[in-house]
């Protein structure tokens, strides 16, 4: 074996075009992977920004059911379907929903009780504009008058 030469380890340029092996890529080839990577990114990007939407979504739904429950709890709690019950201090009536927008109602009065005071700013405020009210309504059952309760729970999407 004879000694080493440079142009064996290293073909220049010139000898390197000349055995048809080019030294880098060209710029058609450097143009149609950019091509092929912003093909990949845009057709992936709106599955994360629907998949970011709906998780926003749920999280909202979840809150707005967590505060409805919450309210029906405490309705549940704090009520009694006798309206003649001894009034309280001030001859407020005991049983009122505390916090409530109609300001020591009965809590089972009958018509629509607005509990969005009694929500946090996060969720009454700008983007949820959350609100949570009830309706209470006056059924006979049996020889009895009963009441039927029910929630509604709304925001922005």
């Amino acid at each position: 074996m004879g000694p080493l030469r440079p142009e064996a380890v290293l073909p220049s340029p010139a000898a390197a075009r000349r055995r048809g092996r080019p030294n880098g890529f060209t710029l058609i080839e450097i143009l149609i992977s950019v091509l092929l990577i912003a093909a990949v990114v845009t057709s992936i990007f709106p599955l994360l920004l629907t998949s970011k939407l709906q998780v926003v979504k749920s999280g909202r739904r979840g809150e707005a059911l967590n505060y409805t429950r919450q309210a029906m709890e405490t309705l549940k709690a704090f009520t009694t379907g006798d309206s003649s019950y001894p009034t309280g201090p001030g001859g407020a009536l005991p049983w009122t929903y505390p916090g409530e927008a109609c300001g020591g109602c009965w809590a089972l009065a009958p018509g629509t009780h607005n509990l969005t005071p009694t929500l946090p700013a996060s969720f009454t405020g700008a983007p949820v504009n959350g609100t949570i009210s009830y309706t209470v309504s006056d059924f006979a059952c049996g020889s009895r008058t009963c009441k039927q309760v029910q929630f509604s729970a709304n925001w922005s999407d």
